[in-house]
């Protein structure tokens, strides 16, 4: 907490932030590294002024990572209902990707796995042949054809604003 660009790193249990203390907390690519759920969001808004916004990045699609502190994975809309529930009131969220990004971070990713020689060759092929395409994919087709109702992001974002009290 502090000036306009100021980050700090804190222990969620402890982090000596005064209540009520910032106009906005940006959370990037963090809450399902957190084991504690419970404590993050409550302490978010109690960090948070009245009026001020929680801000928050996830991804949908992720391997486990960072084991063994790796613990959920939200949807908008599950983490959207979190909000609600202490005390924010959720934006629209934001989606980023698509299923064809989302095949191409699948493969990038599964390109680790293999032993250097074969990484070497298949991320030639990959990089040089595919990518490019599938990366293009996701704005030519993006509404699913066969199936109503759904869709398929690689990550989201969403803000919440704390309310006001009267």
């Amino acid at each position: 907490v502090g000036a306009v660009g100021s980050a700090r790193r804190v222990d969620i249990h402890d982090t000596g932030v005064p209540n009520e203390a910032a106009e906005l907390i940006v959370v990037p690519n963090l809450v399902h590294h957190v084991a504690d759920q419970t404590t993050l969001f409550k302490e978010m808004v109690r960090i948070v002024k009245p009026g001020g916004r929680a801000y928050v990045f996830e991804p949908l699609v992720r391997e486990l990572h960072q084991i063994p502190d790796d613990f959920i994975r939200y949807t908008t809309y599950g983490l959207a209902e979190t909000f609600r529930n202490v005390g924010l009131d959720p934006q629209e969220p934001r989606m980023a990707g698509g299923p064809f990004s989302v095949i191409a971070y699948c493969w990038a990713q599964a390109l680790e796995y293999l032993p250097d020689d074969d990484r070497e060759k298949m991320s030639k092929w990959f990089y040089e042949k595919e990518f490019k395409r599938l990366m293009t994919l996701d704005s030519q087709h993006p509404d699913n054809r066969v199936r109503d109702l759904t869709c398929f992001p690689m990550s989201f974002s969403l803000e919440g604003v704390k309310k006001r009290t009267i």
